[in-house]
């Protein structure tokens, strides 16, 4: 899975709204709604793409590769 398809699927399972997960990001929805597009060619900053994981409590190096499905081990406890 992209990290884009990744970000939309733990979106559906939490809950979360663009707004939301942008917010807790620290991010524009538009930044947000376009990586999870896959329309970003370049990956985001360490920032960003930490808030990411953290708001969507997975490991970032897991949300950050094509690591499979599901996150066994990449959710954080």
């Amino acid at each position: 899975m992209t990290p884009g398809e990744k970000i939309n699927r733990l979106m559906s399972e939490r809950r979360f709204t663009v707004a939301a997960l942008a917010d807790r990001a620290g991010m524009s929805k538009e930044h947000l709604s376009a990586m999870r597009r896959g329309e970003r060619k370049i990956g985001p900053s360490v920032t960003i793409a930490i808030g990411i994981a953290d708001a969507l409590g997975v490991d970032v190096r897991w949300l950050w590769t094509d690591a499979d499905w599901p996150p066994v081990d990449a959710v954080k406890r």
